[in-house]
């Protein structure tokens, strides 16, 4: 799912970025761009084969599988921040919150699947912690009592 997210949104986010471009302000131009070669950068590391005839973007295919579900979180919210950062408007949040949306749904996966309630029973039960009138529970502040000033 992270990975349709990320196409859609990549190719959402690519013509989003080309409407943000026919803007009058030189800095929503320049988000405009920028979410444009984020976006491309995603549909190269996400969907290889749109890309098949350019021979720079395997290896950063490569690159990019072997990477964690969490770093491909990292960088997928940070390419959507960014372009939302320097122009903020609808089609860059939308296009590029599409972007972090993936990000998130990496990150998700990163997480890892939640144990049944049976499971976390168990554990909670068989990890203890100290009682409460334990050594364990006592602190090591001084005791004043037994303290003698000079």
């Amino acid at each position: 799912m992270a990975r349709a997210v990320g196409v859609v949104g990549a190719a959402i986010s690519l013509i989003l970025g080309l409407w943000t471009c026919f803007g009058f302000s030189a800095i929503c131009i320049g988000a405009g761009i920028l979410q444009m070669l984020f976006a491309l950068l995603v549909l190269m590391v996400e969907a290889p084969i749109c890309f098949s005839w350019f021979q720079a973007s395997r290896p950063i295919g490569i690159f990019a599988e072997n990477r964690t579900f969490f770093q491909r979180a990292i960088v997928y919210c940070i390419l959507g921040i960014i372009p939302i950062a320097i122009c903020f408007g609808l089609s860059t949040l939308f296009g590029s919150g599409l972007l972090f949306a993936a990000g998130v749904l990496y990150g998700l996966m990163g997480l890892g699947k939640k144990a049944d309630r049976e499971q976390m029973a168990r554990q909670a039960q068989g990890s203890e912690g100290p009682q409460a009138g334990s050594d364990e529970m006592k602190s090591n502040l001084i005791d004043n009592e037994n303290t003698h000033l000079r």
